[in-house]
């Protein structure tokens, strides 16, 4: 049998081709999506588009939003006395949500933040500290639905970005992903008439495509719990809604920078245009399968079938 050294000494013989990794959660159904066909077709589909409407840098744009409770922090590497298995760290619990709808721009720059808090209208006090100048929105869950996603588009994205020649407003592209908040017909419609084409990433492929998941929001999110645990240590009270646009200026200004925009871009090969920026280990095979391969039939289509 194999000896109690032996992953041991394997690992230490082939150190130059095998290294430890920390494993990460992947759905299935992200693993299987994103094959090369998937890739392929995705990137032709924006490179037709750029390259129809004359897309500069400077009109291309990707949003998405991320959820951060207003007192729960991320967890996060201490130093302790020895012989501690965990170290509890102390917080308020509030795990209210608030969204924040971040847009990116592929010149490096960037639009001011979306914040949506939960609940029924908007108070004044929240936006009395608002150093980010962010536009603010209200939800009785804390997240985007279609009448915000209506609303942000004329209000803050066409606002922003919108620039007229003799002939109309440019044409611009924003990537964004499935929510449905984003696919109106009232807002589709009104995107359509303002020359914003919206493209949407292939289905459950985000992880590997949206450059705001990729590269900039894990990053947010870390600098956002320590500046929260920060504010509660220094203020001894509890972040609320009244504070949350002044605690994630900081996270907000370090993390969004030019050049980590560019990264985003260039991560996942959006701008420049570069399929190959995402490596083929990242693609699942490619299969072409019916459902009946890992579908159980019911007993009279079972029986068509197998007759056809």
């Amino acid at each position: 049998g194999v000896g109690k050294r032996w992953v041991s000494r394997f690992k230490s013989r082939h150190w130059r081709e095998i290294a430890t990794y920390c494993s990460k959660s992947l759905e299935s159904v992200r693993a299987d999506a994103f094959t090369p066909e998937c890739k392929a077709k995705w990137f032709q589909i924006l490179l037709d588009l750029m390259t129809k409407h004359n897309i500069p840098p400077e009109r291309l744009f990707k949003m998405d939003e991320c959820g951060c409770q207003l007192g729960i922090p991320c967890r996060q590497h201490v130093t302790a006395r020895r012989g501690k298995r965990v170290q509890h760290e102390r917080s308020s619990g509030n795990r209210e949500l608030v969204s924040v709808l971040a847009t990116v721009c592929a010149a490096g720059t960037l639009l001011r933040p979306a914040v949506i808090f939960k609940g029924k209208n908007v108070m004044s006090s929240w936006g009395e500290n608002n150093p980010l100048k962010a536009w603010i929105g209200v939800q009785n869950k804390g997240y985007a639905n279609g009448t915000i996603g209506v609303a942000w588009m004329k209000k803050e994205f066409d606002a922003q970005t919108s620039k007229i020649s003799e002939h109309g407003a440019l044409a611009r592209i924003i990537l964004v992903d499935g929510h449905n908040s984003h696919y109106t017909v009232e807002g589709l419609d009104w995107a359509c008439d303002h020359n914003i084409h919206v493209l949407a990433y292939p289905p459950h492929c985000t992880h590997v495509l949206q450059g705001l998941d990729v590269v900039l929001f894990s990053v947010f999110k870390r600098r956002y719990s320590t500046a929260f645990k920060a504010y509660e240590l220094d203020t001894g009270e509890k972040v609320t809604k009244d504070a949350f646009l002044s605690v994630i200026e900081k996270p907000w200004r370090e993390t969004f920078t030019e050049e980590n925009i560019f990264a985003s871009f260039r991560a996942t090969g959006v701008w420049p245009w570069n399929p190959d920026t995402i490596k083929a280990e990242l693609t699942a095979p490619s299969q072409h399968n019916t459902t009946l391969d890992f579908l159980e039939q019911p007993s009279p289509v079972k029986a068509m079938v197998t007759a056809l």
